[in-house]
């Protein structure tokens, strides 16, 4: 990753677009965790206006971590603005 002088760090940028999961995986470390709770697209648009201002290089930019990012109704739009 660059992070010397002057150079611009990679990071991996993960974003939670859905807290809900249409799975039921007994297993799951994320169940307490879990919503029914979607991100906005206005709150999306700020995440990527801030990383894009960053003086960051992304390497990865993750749609999920809690949930199943499909299940946002407002995910075409999502990654339109990346």
């Amino acid at each position: 990753m660059g992070t010397a002088a002057g150079d611009t760090p990679d990071v991996w940028v993960w974003v939670d677009s859905a807290a809900s999961c249409n799975l039921s995986c007994a297993l799951c470390y994320t169940i307490p965790m879990q919503s029914k709770a979607y991100m906005s697209l206005d709150t999306f648009r700020r995440v990527v206006a801030n990383v894009a201002a960053a003086r960051v290089r992304v390497q990865m930019f993750h749609l999920n971590w809690r949930g199943e990012p499909a299940l946002n109704p407002k995910l075409p739009e999502m990654l339109s603005l990346l």
